[in-house]
């Protein structure tokens, strides 16, 4: 249990101690000798007997199964002690079943019903064990004895009065059912063993031995005698509720799978013994938890209200001021009293004896308080608003939680994924939960988001294809204009200069360079004796067509879906349009979560260079694969974008091809959120941009859509924001002739 776990003011007892050479030879020895008994018990011979911390006590760890026992258990309490606990282990190894499988999980997280659970079972353990020989009886009864001792294992009365104010009745009853079938069953052991003893070896017939277990019967110690003798302290309630279930507590005790049981057995018998604990004796427990949680809520009452009260003039709304006269300096006598006790306390800070809101560590006193105070306390509680009450309530049962888990520690198996979870584990599930329904919810409404933006495309190019337009003629009419007018200044900058004209730096041509002044250098340098080849001549140039290639990456993912899918896809059918009909060499690449393989990559070129637009039956093959574009974003990959192999794939296809213009624009709304396939460093989409301008000496850029999620700046070098995606054709408008009249821009070479 951790420190946030634990009630305030129940410590974790840990030891600093060190062995000394001669208990390690002890320890060791003890390892050695004893590894085969929990094995034996428990019919596990690959559960191993480990050593573990000391001071970390002792248990069966079920998810490595391997028994650990505290070293300094046996080097301080004797090795009689420490067999004890092994035999108890290895018991619960064999006829222990997990409970959170036969036990409903409301059931087991209800305040009180897990402690008395492990409090029947381990009883129910012992007995089976000691049934099976006198040497593990005798095992049994030493580590019994030392822990039921005052200070002992199972004396938590110290701790929960640090941390609870009093004893809760529940965890008085779980403690006594211990304590009582312990002390009566080594009356039995004593009395009437050695007669079961004499009837097994046939020395006494049936008759005699069903005698003399009368006679026992008679003699068996009653809760009224126990409770003398062994718990004068018992709480009167706690006492009418043992003699009444006691008959039901041993029912569920002595059902335990007979002889060499198999796993049927063991479960069988789990069930009917688990079944009586919680119809026979769980509802009368309950009316104790309910006494409990009336008393921690009035007890955290007096800790919330402690501070003010004990100032001398406390305010009129503290409800402590409103308690009788005598219940008041009883509660303040108690309070002095417990404040100076915490003060003496050598080694505690100022802020642990503080504690934190509401008392932390000094919890009022209950149990030191007289039955007229307590009620007068839970009077005052009752008589708070509902709200306050409330509030104090849940407080209360999250302590009681907190103690239930504290008990439970020291006798429920470690690790055990199949045993039921404390209530500190149980909230901490449930806060899990919850966020995984949020979630979920989160994911649902964005999928139903989804389904509606996919169905309303499907709609309108139902709607498009009965009108005979497809999406992507469909864009091209409203983007005709603006087509036609792109074209044309477009032309200009890509076709063949149509008048040819004079270069100058030839050694021979048609007419000498006047303008430079290259003549009279030459003719300088030529009176001081330096030879130089003549570079005054003009020649007349042949019309070229500029030498540049394109590729498109459009990101798919699903964050793309709605307008910034259309928008893009305008922008897309545009520049396809366009530079079909100037003839430019262009390719369109798309991508979310990208196939390893060429082949599986296929499916994301939508347009390869090698096709001519200008072919009729090509460029209808194109428009139906664009149009596929709005599937994708709705399909079941788009939930990653794996922006770095595909911008290094992109730009591996971009090379293949000879140009010295080479530019690849990237279309993209957010941060990379890489595939499966993809996930690991070398990956990275800034990698693989730098190893791309590296390598091939290109510099993809990059068209952010929108404001939202992802900063290009943190990837490319080159970028641009698109705030408004309806005014994106005329952005790659102003960026293409940025790109194609300063094409150095754009390449690392």
């Amino acid at each position: 249990m951790s420190e946030k776990e634990r009630p305030k003011g129940v410590r974790e007892e840990k030891s600093e101690r060190i062995l000394s050479p001669e208990e390690e030879a002890v320890v060791a020895d003890f390892e050695r000798e004893a590894a085969l008994l929990p094995q034996l018990l428990g019919r596990d011979f690959r559960m191993p007997v480990k050593r573990g911390q000391p001071g970390g006590g002792d248990h069966w760890n079920f998810v490595k199964n391997e028994i650990q026992i505290d070293p300094l258990h046996v080097v301080e309490r004797g090795r009689e002690y420490a067999l004890g606990v092994l035999t108890h282990e290895g018991t619960h190894r064999r006829i222990s079943y997990p409970p959170n499988t036969l036990i409903r999980d409301e059931v087991w997280q209800e305040t009180g019903f897990s402690f008395l659970f492990n409090a029947i079972e381990d009883p129910r353990v012992n007995g089976w064990a000691s049934r099976r020989g006198a040497g593990l009886r005798d095992w049994i009864s030493a580590y019994m004895r030392m822990d039921l001792a005052p200070g002992g294992d199972l004396d938590y009365r110290a701790k929960l009065r640090e941390g609870v104010g009093f004893v809760p009745r529940f965890s008085q009853y779980g403690s006594e059912v211990i304590g009582y079938w312990f002390r009566s069953f080594e009356q039995e052991m004593r009395e009437l063993e050695p007669w079961r003893e004499k009837y097994r070896r046939g020395q006494i017939d049936q008759e005699e031995f069903e005698r003399e277990r009368a006679a026992f019967e008679k003699r068996r110690m009653t809760v009224d005698e126990y409770a003398e003798q062994y718990a004068p302290e018992m709480d009167p309630k706690v006492r009418t509720v043992l003699e009444k279930t006691w008959q039901a507590v041993t029912e569920s005790i002595e059902e335990a799978p007979a002889g060499e049981p198999n796993n049927k057995d063991v479960l069988e018998s789990a069930k009917e013994s688990y079944r009586i604990r919680f119809e026979k004796v769980w509802p009368e427990v309950k009316k104790l938890v309910e006494e409990d949680k009336k008393d921690a809520a009035a007890g955290q009452m007096a800790d919330e209200n402690r501070e003010d009260f004990m100032s001398g003039s406390p305010s009129a709304e503290n409800p402590l001021s409103g308690l009788p006269p005598k219940a008041q300096k009883e509660l303040r006598d108690a309070m002095q009293a417990m404040m100076e006790a915490l003060a003496g306390k050598e080694g505690e800070t100022q802020e642990e004896k503080d504690g934190e809101e509401g008392g932390g560590a000094m919890r009022v006193p209950l149990d030191d308080l007289s039955d007229e105070t307590r009620e007068a306390l839970r009077e005052a509680f009752d008589n708070l608003p509902e709200k306050q009450k409330k509030k104090l309530r849940e407080k209360a049962e999250q302590t009681l939680e907190q103690a239930e888990d504290m008990l439970n520690e020291g006798i429920r198996p470690q690790g055990n994924p199949q045993t039921a979870e404390t209530h500190a584990e149980a909230h901490a599930r449930e806060e899990r939960e919850a966020r995984a329904q949020e979630k979920k919810k989160e994911r649902e409404a964005k999928e139903r988001e989804r389904a509606r933006e996919i169905q309303e495309l499907r709609d309108r190019m139902e709607r498009e294809s009965e009108s005979g337009r497809s999406p992507y003629e469909h864009a091209r009419r409203e983007l005709q204009p603006l087509i036609d007018e792109k074209m044309r200044q477009w032309q200009a900058i890509f076709s063949p200069q149509r008048h040819p004209r004079f270069i100058s730096g030839f050694p021979t041509g048609v007419r000498l360079d006047m303008r430079s002044g290259k003549l009279m250098q030459w003719e300088a340098r030529r009176a001081q004796g330096v030879a130089a080849t003549p570079d005054f001549f003009e020649q007349k140039t042949t019309p070229d067509r500029r030498d540049f290639l394109f590729t498109f990456l459009v990101d798919l993912s699903g964050s793309m879906r709605g307008e910034k899918i259309e928008q893009t896809f305008r922008g897309l059918v545009f520049l396809t349009e366009v530079f079909a009909k100037i003839g430019l060499n262009f390719e369109v690449l798309g991508f979310h979560t990208l196939p390893t393989s060429e082949r599986g990559r296929a499916g994301f070129v939508f347009k390869d260079r090698a096709q001519s637009l200008l072919q009729s039956a090509v460029k209808e093959r194109v428009k139906k694969k664009i149009d596929t574009m709005f599937a994708e974003v709705g399909s079941s990959g788009a939930s990653y974008n794996d922006d770095g192999p595909a911008v290094l794939w992109a730009a591996e296809r971009l090379v293949q091809k000879p140009s010295r213009n080479r530019l690849l624009l990237v279309f993209s709304d957010g941060e990379p959120a890489p595939s499966r396939g993809y996930a690991g460093d070398s990956n990275d989409l800034k990698k693989q941009v730098e190893a791309v301008k590296k390598k091939h000496h290109i510099n993809p850029f990059c068209i952010k859509l929108g404001r939202g999620s992802g900063d290009p700046s943190a990837y490319y070098e080159k970028y641009l924001i698109v705030d408004d995606v309806h005014k994106l054709a005329e952005a790659l408008d102003n960026l293409l002739r940025l790109m194609v009249l300063n094409p150095v821009e754009f390449r690392t070479k």
